[in-house]
């Protein structure tokens, strides 16, 4: 062919030309929430369902957060010793979905979701579901704790600190950090510990109360806040 389009053929216009899609871990980022949401779709209730998709978009924001992290790592965080005082940020999915919807498992669903779109996303594949499974499991220990009743800052400290001892428990067994002194980890632990509750428990204070005065969260059960 020459380049000229075909006479027996109608040349499209431009709004029926595909849109183009960005490329490498950008494409990424757009596909997967949708691929994540259309596997749940016809699965779960509305409210659930709007979850989850919040939960996908969060996956997007802990793909970005990766970013963050790994310029800060070896200029600022290694040298001081503190690695672990970003890791909070991957822990607010499900405090903040637990807060949020306060029913069963959706704290477990929402972590699961959210680190499944990471998973997608970045190189952590399966090992992100892997954190978000652990993660999920003691935030919504916690929460059954208290039996879906009480949802006051210190409850959603507790969650975050809970899922980041499952979280760091992991990381122990798993990366040999056993060979590491009792008070080493105890340190890093500790870092953790402090920055889930900056970055899980209170970011998802701050999220809620912002959301809600919104009225986009009319439809979950924190709305019995105001």
């Amino acid at each position: 062919m020459n380049g000229a389009w075909p006479l027996s053929q109608a040349k499209p216009t431009p709004s029926q030309l595909p849109a183009r899609m960005p490329s490498g871990p950008m494409r990424k980022a757009v596909r997967a929430p949708t691929m994540i949401i259309g596997t749940l779709g016809g699965m779960i209730g509305p409210t659930v369902e709007a979850a989850a998709v919040m939960a996908a978009a969060m996956g997007v924001a802990y793909w970005a957060w990766t970013l963050v992290y790994d310029v800060l790592k070896e200029p600022l965080l290694k040298p001081l010793g503190i690695k672990r005082g970003l890791d909070g940020f991957w822990l607010l999915a499900p405090v903040f979905f637990g807060y949020m919807v306060r029913k069963p498992s959706v704290a477990l669903f929402g972590s699961l979701v959210a680190a499944g779109v990471e998973g997608i996303i970045t190189q952590w594949g399966m090992s992100a579901l892997v954190y978000g499974l652990l993660q999920g499991l003691g935030a919504e220990l916690v929460f059954i704790l208290f039996l879906y009743r009480k949802w006051n800052f210190s409850v959603l400290m507790l969650a975050a600190s809970m899922a980041a001892i499952f979280s760091f428990g992991y990381d122990f067994f798993s990366q040999e950090q056993d060979n590491l002194s009792i008070g080493f980890n105890t340190l890093q632990l500790l870092i953790f510990v402090v920055s889930a509750w900056v970055f899980a428990a209170g970011l998802s204070r701050f999220l809620g109360k912002r959301l809600l005065k919104t009225g986009l969260l009319d439809g979950f059960l924190i709305a019995q806040d105001r």
